[in-house]
Order: structure tokens, then C-alpha cells, then sequence
């Protein structure tokens, strides 16, 4: 099925990326993509009769067109904003490392390359195929040390790393925001928003996404530690950064403090 869906399909979609594209090597990436989308949605593809099936491929390279169009207008506006946040620290005599982060950022942003880590263990997130209750993971801790109090943040903070790797998605960003207050990773933060989105409550993730921000950016980063590069490794991160609501809500909160309205 699908050699003959190459045969059929490929001369024709590449002609019509192309007319979208203007850009012959463009095109053929762009239907490359194509292909790779419709062999990730095999069922569904192979219960399509030719005309459905030619639609679809059409319809998909336009989407990814005008991903691709609104990815490099995102890209546009990140470069602008590094530009203005390096003149501000370089105006303020601020932490070198800061002004050397973006200065990597635009040279990436500029050779079209990012440090995209798209094998990261949380994307896309999916449970354990057997996964265990935070009551069972609670006995386990407990057998293992019996000092654990369930009051004991620290103890709270463990089982939510093991609800995370062992656990379902629920337990673990319940557990999560019971904690809240407790000093947690970069990790931690980027572990709960893989699992908003897997429940489908990404006004939950957002949210987390600015709490991130806000305690972990610029305010604390440390030389080998600049925060924001998280935004730009994970994929589930990234994400926010390219639509333009979640990227305003983003940026003010790692340059405002937390409830002062102070400028880091």
C-alpha cells in the first residue's frame, strides 16, 4: 500500500509543496515530513480510499507549511527579544553569562539549528504499562527507610519522583501541587507539565510553565546553570514558546518577580 501511495502521491505533493514553498529543497523535505506524519498515522491511513488519502496528504503538507511560516515569524520575534534583553544587561552591567547565553541562542536561531532534544523522556509522555498507586509507592519508600513521615516534605518531594517514573500521571501531579513551596529541580517542573498535557489540562501546564520561569530563569541561574535553556531543550517547553499568548505570559513572568513587579 504504501509503494503505491509513493507512486501515486509523491510527484504530485512535491509539486504542490513546492508551489507553497517557492523553494525546491524546501518542497522536498516539506513532503518528505509528509510521509513520515502518514506512516505515524498508519491506521488511519490505510482505511482511506484514494481520494480521502490524497486529501489528507495535501491538507497535511499545508498545516506544516504554515507551522513552518509561523515557527520562523516566532524565531523572528525570540531574536528581537534576545537582542533588547543583551543590550539591557550590557546597558546594566549585568552577569556575563547571561549576556553569553544570548549570544549562543542567536547563533543557533541564525544557523537555523536549536539544541532540541526531542528524545526527551517526556515527550511524548506516556504512563507505565502497569502503573502503581502512590499508596503502593508510599509502602515501598517506607519498607526501605522507616524515618519517612508522610508529613516530611522532603519524603513528599520523594514519592513524587517515584510517582513520575513508577506512577500515573493523576497521583504524580497531585502530589505535585501538594508540595508546592518546596524548593524542587528544573526536572520536577518539566516532569509535571509533561503530565498536564497528557491529561489534557494545559492551562495547569502553562501555569507551571510560568512558576518555572519566574523561580528559575534569570533570577537564580547560575554560570553552568542559565534556566532558560530548558525552554528551548524540552519539546514540551518549546511549544510555548511559539504561540504568542503563552510566550507573553513566559517572558513576563522570568523578568517580573513574584508579585512585586520588580525587574530581575
Amino acid at each position: 500500500m504504501w509503494d503505491e501511495m509513493y507512486e501515486e502521491f509523491w510527484d504530485k505533493l512535491e509539486h504542490f509543496c513546492a508551489r507553497l514553498c517557492r523553494d525546491e529543497s524546501r518542497a522536498e523535505d516539506l513532503a518528505q515530513e509528509v510521509f513520515l506524519k502518514a506512516l505515524m498515522n498508519r491506521l488511519l491511513i490505510e482505511s482511506f480510499n484514494a481520494r480521502q488519502c490524497k486529501a489528507w496528504l495535501f491538507a497535511t503538507a499545508r498545516n506544516l507549511y504554515c507551522d513552518q511560516v509561523r515557527r520562523a515569524a516566532k524565531e523572528r520575534e525570540l531574536m528581537e527579544a534576545l537582542t533588547k534583553e543583551q543590550a539591557r544587561i550590557r546597558e546594566e552591567n549585568g552577569r556575563p553569562q547571561r549576556d553569553r547565553f544570548c549570544d549562543i541562542l542567536m547563533d543557533y536561531l541564525q544557523r537555523g539549528v536549536m539544541p532540541f532534544a526531542d528524545n526527551d523522556k517526556n515527550y511524548p509522555y506516556h504512563e507505565p504499562e502497569e502503573p502503581q498507586t502512590k499508596e503502593q509507592l508510599w509502602a515501598k519508600l517506607v519498607e526501605q527507610n522507616k524515618k519517612l513521615s508522610p508529613d516530611d516534605p522532603d519524603a513528599r518531594r520523594k514519592l513524587y519522583n517515584h510517582c513520575c517514573m513508577f506512577g500515573t500521571a493523576r497521583d504524580a501531579v497531585d502530589l505535585f501541587e501538594e508540595i508546592q513551596g518546596v524548593p524542587m529541580a528544573d526536572s520536577s517542573y518539566r516532569d509535571a507539565i509533561a503530565r498536564y498535557l497528557y491529561l489534557g489540562e494545559r492551562e495547569k501546564a502553562l501555569q507551571t510553565a510560568e512558576r518555572l520561569a519566574t523561580s528559575r530563569l534569570w533570577a537564580v541561574a547560575g554560570p553552568t546553570q542559565v534556566r532558560p535553556m530548558s525552554f528551548f531543550e524540552d519539546p514540551n517547553l518549546r511549544e510555548f514558546l511559539l504561540e504568542p499568548e503563552s510566550l507573553r505570559r513566559i517572558r513576563e513572568a522570568a523578568f517580573i518577580d513574584d508579585g512585586s513587579l520588580i525587574r530581575k
